[in-house]
């Protein structure tokens, strides 16, 4: 059964990851010759209160003109260390500790058609998806022991055996924003995640800006902000904390993209 399970889910990653290719190959394309259409990567950076630490990673972000107005997005970034790295387990457990981050966040974003002057109004939504890394002895199950029986399962999931932990979460967002010339800026509300992926029940506020600067040709420069202030329970197994931990994210973009944005 595990190789069968381990052949769907290569299968699925090979599915996906050609998918992926098309995507790029289609942004790309359009790029060339299409306003509102471009890709880019880059280097990024953050700091974070909850480990108090400054991490650097990578990311690539695209965009696709859709008709009436609407604009298809994503971004998708990694880090070498999680921006929360206590949101899966909690800051005192040396059995699990969070490690690497990757999170994908797509949208769908509407320009209005009412403008004032050079500044034009947009909204945004989309969802932020998030999977992260972890080591140590219950990096997988709780206490170590994935056969091992833990009555405190009996109401956090179906059956008495502890399963796999968490590693993963999504939080739909909604937003609005206005863009001056190459200049952005943009307010964003994280809803919180009451989803079965884990029961940390993260939510909390976002405000981003950006500035692209024209380089060569197709290709601009491009340098974006973003700061998070964000609550959440620190949670291991099926026990979570009864208060909620208040930390703040600040992420800072630097890359190349080619294309054009409004």
């Amino acid at each position: 059964m595990n190789a069968i399970q381990r052949g769907i889910e290569k299968f699925a990653a090979i599915v996906f990851s050609a998918l992926v290719i098309i995507a790029l190959l289609t942004l790309i394309a359009g790029a060339a010759k299409c306003q509102d259409t471009y890709i880019g990567s880059g280097a990024k950076i953050h700091h974070t209160t909850n480990t108090d630490a400054t991490n650097p990673g990578v990311y690539v972000e695209g965009a696709l003109k859709l008709p009436k107005n609407f604009q298809a997005r994503f971004l998708g970034d990694f880090s070498t260390e999680s921006e929360l790295g206590t949101l899966l387990t909690r800051d005192n457990n040396t059995e699990r500790k969070a490690t690497w981050e990757t999170r994908f966040r797509p949208s769908l974003r509407y320009h209005s058609p009412f403008t004032f002057g050079t500044f034009k109004p947009f909204v945004e939504a989309g969802v932020d998806i998030y999977r992260q890394g972890f080591e140590g002895k219950g990096a997988e199950c709780y206490g170590g022991d994935c056969g091992k029986s833990y009555a405190g399962y009996g109401s956090y999931r179906s059956g008495y055996f502890a399963p796999r932990l968490p590693k993963a979460g999504l939080n739909p967002f909604l937003g609005a924003g206005i863009r001056y010339k190459n200049y952005e800026a943009a307010y964003i509300r994280i809803f919180e995640d009451v989803g079965s992926w884990n029961i940390s029940r993260l939510k909390g506020h976002r405000i981003g800006a950006s500035y692209e600067r024209p380089f060569y040709g197709p290709f601009s420069l491009k340098v974006a902000g973003e700061f998070d202030a964000v609550s959440f329970r620190e949670s291991y197994g099926p026990y979570y904390d009864l208060y909620r931990e208040r930390d703040n994210v600040f992420r800072v973009r630097v890359g190349f993209t080619f294309g054009k944005e409004r």
